[in-house]
């Protein structure tokens, strides 16, 4: 992560993440972010089964990993809703 930060610092519209998303992927904030995932209350994921739609845990899935999530979605929001510090803005409270 330190890398692409510093790759945003030098080619600011080659990475379309924003500083701040970034800094969330970072520990100790990725837990906090992924524990209170936004994109699981925003996000309406459909696949499509047989002839109907479902909705699966994640947009990645049902089979996923939260713990190794880097989804730009999930910290893009993140950033968007407020600091990994205050759980209660992420959780929607």
């Amino acid at each position: 992560m330190r890398e692409v930060m510093r790759l945003k610092a030098r080619y600011p519209t080659f990475v379309r993440n924003t500083t701040r998303s970034l800094e969330l992927m970072l520990p100790p904030h990725a837990a906090r972010v992924t524990a209170a995932c936004p994109a699981q209350r925003t996000v309406l994921p459909l696949w499509l089964e047989d002839d109907h739609f479902v909705t699966p845990f994640c947009c990645y899935g049902n089979d996923v990993d939260c713990t190794r999530c880097g989804a730009w979605v999930v910290f893009h929001l993140a950033a968007r809703l407020g600091s990994s510090d205050d759980v209660e803005t992420l959780q929607g409270g």
